[in-house]
């Protein structure tokens, strides 16, 4: 929402392109073709298992509605088409409406997948794969346009929310990177403050409150605050959660069991599957 390119921030920021872009990804027929069916058609949102799971979040704007997407881009003046279907900028210039995605090396069939649909509500899209250290520069220049991204940190929300809250980190998921450099230091070149009575400011507002707030539940129902706000304005685009993960065990080794939630990156990769459970089941041979 804040790219460099002024047609783009302009559009990106706009609630019902966003809203439009998850109408119009069928998620049912891309976890078929690409998962076999498992998955869960869901937001970048807390896991059921999670204590501040927030069901209008997980499920907001996924059905697919091609008609209603199409629509809310018309609505937002994006309505005039070039001669292959794609939809023009409003500015008069005739120009095409194109942005890149940036993603890893690999051009993954889910990404393309997502790309085709794209294609048919008149949006052209390309893809740019780079490597980790290309990809930290280009956010840290706020020289990205849009990514593509496994979304982490969402089990316990509340131990790492720089996702949600987007108070810290310019390296990655950028949805409002040019808000957090001003945010981190006003002085940055690529430094944007945020319109007066957006939304963010409500969201750094909550965090605040937070962390001067004693008390897990009081913690989470203020985090709510922040999912509610997520849940109505969708700052990033989800498909799908609750893929399942395997598990290599060695043999004997005893205690690991199918149906834990997975998660990573709250500060460290240790996920959730609780040590204290672990036995070898012959330890005399594993001294």
């Amino acid at each position: 929402m804040t790219t460099n390119d002024d047609r783009r921030r302009e559009l990106f920021q706009e609630r019902d392109f966003r809203i439009a872009v998850s109408l119009g990804f069928n998620r049912d027929e891309a976890r078929e073709l690409i998962y076999d069916g498992f998955g869960t058609n869901m937001q970048y949102g807390p896991p059921v298992e999670s204590p501040v799971h927030h069901d209008k979040l997980s499920n907001a704007y996924l059905d697919y509605d091609p008609d209603a997407a199409n629509a809310l881009l018309d609505g937002l003046g994006y309505a005039e088409k070039d001669d292959d279907g794609y939809r023009l900028w409003k500015d008069g210039s005739g120009d095409r409406i194109n942005w890149t995605m940036l993603g890893g090396a690999e051009l993954t069939d889910l990404t393309q997948t997502f790309i085709d649909y794209l294609a048919d509500l008149g949006l052209e899209v390309n893809y740019r794969g780079v490597d980790r250290s290309l990809s930290i520069e280009l956010h840290q220049s706020n020289d990205v346009e849009c990514t593509t991204s496994f979304m982490d940190r969402n089990l316990v929300p509340l131990a790492d929310p720089q996702i949600w809250v987007k108070h810290r980190n310019i390296n990655d998921r950028p949805w409002c990177n040019a808000w957090t450099a001003w945010k981190l230091d006003p002085t940055n070149p690529i430094a944007q403050e945020p319109p007066a009575g957006h939304w963010i400011w409500t969201i750094w507002e909550l965090w605040d409150q937070i962390r001067a707030t004693p008390g897990e539940d009081a913690q989470a129902e203020l985090f709510k605050q922040i999912l509610e706000i997520w849940s109505e304005e969708l700052p990033s685009v989800g498909f799908f959660g609750e893929l399942p993960r395997l598990v290599m065990v060695k043999n004997g080794f005893k205690g690991i069991h199918a149906g834990n939630p997975w998660d990573c990156c709250r500060g460290v990769y240790e996920h959730i599957i609780d040590n204290a459970t672990w036995y070898w089941e012959d330890p005399e041979n594993h001294m």
